[in-house]
């Protein structure tokens, strides 16, 4: 399956794994995206044996699940697809809030999905960081990384002549690892959220 690249215009190849694990949701502001979200983890979250959903929400609009803003035609619509109304005393919401000291940390995924955080990158600037962290993993097996370090590998191995990693490529793969999307993992002075503290 593919989905057209946001900066390219370039079909973007996902890997059946990704593609069954994700969502790809765009429209104009208002038309709905968020409020869909909301429902969709609150569905999700009523299923028995549901899975532990992690929101990453940097602007803070998932912050109040519940309030859902909806219209008769809306609630027409979810009655003819049969998706009955939400039981909100099913879930438990933990906010894991940077500004009050707390933080993600990259051991808790698995670090070649990392790409899939920086929305900015290519098709090639995508494949060739994901190749990378892939051969930094192999070369490391058994080592758990934090973001910073990961990066240092990261940068340290660009620039073997190997992945013919072009100056633009790897300008762009040092921008992405340094923007906004990354600043939920491994944050100094914070405590990172893992399976095990969950």
């Amino acid at each position: 399956a593919s989905i057209q690249g946001l900066n390219t215009g370039i079909p973007y190849m996902l890997k059946m794994r990704t593609l069954y694990q994700s969502v790809f949701m765009s429209g104009q502001q208002g038309s709905g995206k968020t409020s869909a979200l909301k429902v969709l983890s609150l569905l999700i979250a009523q299923e028995k044996d549901s899975p532990a959903q992690i929101i990453l929400d940097n602007e803070g609009e998932y912050g109040d699940l519940a309030n859902i803003p909806s219209c008769e035609r809306s609630e027409n619509l979810m009655k003819q697809h049969r998706i009955n109304s939400l039981n909100i005393n099913k879930f438990k919401f933990i906010n894991i809030d940077t500004d009050k000291g707390f933080c993600l940390t990259l051991k808790a995924i698995d670090p070649v999905d990392l790409p899939y955080f920086l929305h900015e990158l290519t098709p090639i600037s995508h494949d060739t960081l994901q190749t990378i962290i892939y051969d930094i993993i192999e070369e490391n097996k058994g080592k758990e990384f934090t973001l910073p370090e990961l990066k240092k590998f990261i940068f340290y191995y660009m620039e073997n002549e190997i992945y013919n990693a072009t100056s633009g490529t790897k300008s762009a793969i040092k921008r992405a690892l340094n923007s906004i999307s990354l600043r939920i993992f491994d944050l100094p002075n914070r405590k990172p959220i893992d399976f095990e503290s969950m």
